[in-house]
């Protein structure tokens, strides 16, 4: 458990460092500049899980897609869909 911590520890400076340097937003940033005052509290936390949440939304889908028709005698449906199987009403 204490590796974990340790390269937890690690990797979370590390990924502040890069922050940092790459969008050049720091808290300081924040305390100082007249457009960024408003956020002092949470802008940076904020910003730093806003692109976490951009870059972990990014996903990388592989093969056909399986569809489960509603009113399908088949269990999954690989292929072209006719979208008013999917509209219930």
């Amino acid at each position: 458990m204490e590796d974990f911590t340790l390269l937890r520890d690690l990797r979370r400076k590390a990924f502040d460092s890069k922050f940092e340097r790459v969008f050049k937003l720091n808290q300081a940033k924040f305390e100082t500049d007249e457009t960024l005052k408003n956020f002092k509290d949470h802008g940076l936390q904020f910003s730093k899980e806003a692109l976490s949440n951009l870059l972990g939304g990014i996903g990388y889908y592989y093969g056909p897609v399986q569809i489960r028709a509603p009113k399908s005698t088949t269990k999954y449906y690989d292929g072209k869909v006719d979208i008013s199987l999917l509209i219930q009403n």
